[in-house]
């Protein structure tokens, strides 16, 4: 199968395209133009760029509307123009798609996990759905997810419950989370085990 990777992208954008014109009611090649293309928009920030994938994504769901990769790949637009260009009029389509896409096929977890960042990201008025959909990717869909489990901890850890953070951060250490987010686990797991030391020695715990 043709894979719509960073590494033979160019070579994947004909392939792909050249399949929706010989089929243009193939929704899987759309979508995968889409994501062809959505790889170019992130790499190089072009606006126009962005449209054209969104546009190749809801032509994808228009054919077949359970189709959850175009689901998510809307999303990932719609979420892109809110991060990068900072349209926050965005965000509720963001999530919207991202719900589609899971609704559509409830095993597929990086919808599931990227409607969860940006629930996360809305701070703590959102945070019990939030870790609703996190556990549910920890519990059920991807246990080996460490970015769920790492976010999942940031919530835990906001909310007091440092015994379930200390879990959580060290299980995602353990499983190979990357970059920024490692280096923030390891310094949060630092503070929750001095702070659980504290509480069992009877000292007070400090605000961070």
């Amino acid at each position: 199968r043709i894979r719509a990777d960073r590494g033979n992208i160019d070579g994947a954008q004909s392939a792909f395209r050249s399949a929706t014109q010989a089929d243009p009611n193939n929704s899987y090649g759309w979508s995968k133009l889409g994501e062809t293309v959505f790889v170019k928009a992130q790499q190089s920030g072009s606006k126009p760029l962005f449209d054209e994938a969104l546009t190749y994504y809801k032509k994808a769901r228009g054919i077949f509307d359970y189709n959850v990769e175009a689901w998510a790949g809307e999303g990932n637009v719609y979420f892109s123009y809110a991060s990068r260009f900072k349209d926050f009029t965005f965000i509720p389509l963001a999530e919207q798609a991202y719900k589609n896409s899971f609704n559509a096929d409830i095993n597929y977890w990086p919808a599931r996990l990227n409607y969860a960042k940006i629930l996360y990201g809305q701070g703590p008025s959102k945070f019990s759905e939030a870790i609703k959909q996190f556990n549910h990717i920890i519990g059920r869909l991807y246990p080996e997810n460490p970015e769920a489990r790492y976010l999942a901890g940031k919530i835990y850890q906001a909310q007091g419950n440092l015994g379930a953070a200390y879990q959580l951060y060290s299980s995602a250490i353990q499983l190979g989370l990357p970059g920024s987010q490692l280096t923030d686990c390891q310094s949060q797991l630092q503070f929750v085990t001095q702070e659980l030391q504290k509480q069992q020695y009877g000292g007070q715990q400090q605000p961070q």
